[in-house]
């Protein structure tokens, strides 16, 4: 096994230096001109082994060729936005239709059980009641919402 291996090893090497002598015989050879030969008056050329085109000597980049981006015009500003009417105000909760039926907290973590004529909801904060209002808190006086993010929290209290 050993010597089948110091064999194959051998014949590696020998093709290794091999190929490194057809390459610095090709690296040797003088780069051919590109120019175009010179037309003859009958329109033969001369040189039968000119007329063929050498293949060229110079390799595509391996990774690409690098482009130099031209310096663009600076853009004109974007318009501004046309300003928009006032938001009318979001209908007080009560006249949804909306309230509250109890608290329940462990730790940190509070829920609000809201009650609906369409039934009741487990909400905590982060939730939508309805399609406007987001609870923004829960504490001990009821469930804080508000209906835009610029807008004023309003309070969901017990009933009296």
């Amino acid at each position: 096994m050993r010597v089948l291996a110091f064999l194959a090893t051998l014949a590696a090497l020998a093709a290794a230096a091999l190929a490194g002598q057809e390459l610095r015989q090709v690296l040797e050879r003088p780069v051919p001109d590109t120019a175009a030969p010179p037309v003859t008056a009958a329109g033969a050329d001369p040189d039968p082994a000119r007329a063929a085109p050498a293949p060229p000597r110079d390799w595509p980049a391996l990774f690409g060729e690098v482009v130099v981006a031209e310096p663009q015009p600076p853009k004109p500003p974007a318009p501004a936005p046309e300003p928009q009417p006032p938001r009318p105000p979001a209908p007080p909760i009560d006249s949804l239709g909306y309230s509250l039926q109890g608290l329940v907290s462990e730790g940190e973590n509070r829920w609000a059980i809201v009650s609906h004529p369409t039934g009741e909801t487990l909400l905590r904060v982060g939730d939508m009641l309805g399609e406007i209002y987001e609870i923004t808190a829960i504490d001990a006086q009821g469930l804080w919402a508000r209906a835009a993010p610029d807008a004023d929290p309003v309070l969901l209290g017990f009933a009296e």
